[in-house]
């Protein structure tokens, strides 16, 4: 199988010679160049009959950034949170605005994005606790939200790590179901899927030392990826974990961490359902106005969730 011919376009011109690798830049101008390539591009998502509204909620660090979609003219049937991903550098709600408008679509749910504070200049712990003070903000605002008691849980790239730290700690949070969309869940991890493309793969090896030495701040990479919230593949309390939809691409150097998490879990006896995106690059819900196969490959991801949801019950 060889990649979708329109994201090899975008490989192309991403790794061309005159081109600037993201982790060779300030944390600034990754995060500006990342927001060209998303915001105003997703012309069809937009288009979706959903309402975009901003909310501020307290926090200890301030006040947390939050978008409420809500599916226009329908009763929506559970509320999901949703964590963006970007290596915990880049990425905020404008970036990531077409995925929670088209979850909110496809399944007729409440979408809660969160703009969680983003590192250099916030390490870890700060996007675990923004998360999860987002996650225990929509539980109890659930009757307001959607009227269900149905949490859900999604995220992509580090968004999905998030999702699994949060869900496998000891949140009293209910979560029926979580999606991890191509996770990153290891910060020093050595797989044959990171050798395989380190380079020219859109996130390339050195991209993840970077995102990694900037989440890890002051802290030693290795020492601190020994910290469940921050590598939950090393939490043996993977039981914890609700029904989960896991998500991988092919040509994606984060491949083989999800599809060892899915061995993971099922091993301890979790609902998991694994979908194996082999055209597809890491990454992809960025290019699915351009890209037809990239839509489709998005779409069928969210409608498995969505029949996960419906079969499983909250932990």
């Amino acid at each position: 199988m060889n990649v979708d011919p329109v994201l090899a376009g975008v490989l192309a011109k991403v790794h061309a010679p005159n081109a600037t690798p993201m982790h060779e830049v300030s944390p600034e101008r990754a995060r500006a160049a990342y927001r060209r390539m998303t915001v105003g591009t997703r012309a069809v998502a937009n288009a979706l009959p959903v309402d975009g509204v901003d909310r501020m909620i307290d926090s200890p660090a301030g006040e947390l950034h939050l978008r409420v979609y809500r599916p226009r003219d329908t009763e929506p049937g559970a509320t999901c949170v949703f964590l963006h991903g970007g290596g915990y550098v880049i990425g905020d709600l404008d970036t990531h605005e077409s995925i929670s408008r088209t979850i909110a679509h496809e399944m007729n749910v409440v979408v809660v994005a969160v703009d969680y504070r983003l590192a250099p200049e916030h390490p870890f712990p700060a996007a675990y606790e923004d998360s999860l003070l987002a996650l225990e903000w929509a539980w109890n605002a659930r009757a307001e939200l959607s009227g269900s008691s149905d949490l859900l849980l999604a995220g992509d790239s580090a968004g999905a790590a998030l999702c699994l730290s949060l869900t496998t700690s000891t949140s009293a949070v209910p979560v029926r179901a979580q999606l991890l969309l191509c996770p990153y869940l290891d910060l020093v991890a050595a797989t044959d899927s990171r050798r395989t493309f380190s380079q020219g793969h859109l996130l390339e090896e050195a991209t993840l030392a970077w995102f990694a030495n900037s989440y890890a701040g002051m802290a030693d990479v290795d020492e601190l990826a020994t910290d469940p919230r921050v590598r939950p593949t090393s939490d043996p309390a993977h039981s914890r974990a609700p029904a989960t939809l896991i998500a991988v691409a092919g040509f994606d150097p984060l491949h083989d961490e999800g599809v060892d998490l899915a061995s993971r879990l099922d091993a301890a006896g979790v609902r998991v359902d694994l979908i194996e995106l082999s055209d597809m690059i890491h990454g992809f819900p960025d290019f699915t106005d351009s890209s037809p196969r990239a839509a489709e490959a998005l779409i069928q991801v969210i409608r498995a969730f969505d029949v996960l949801t419906k079969e499983s019950e909250s932990r």
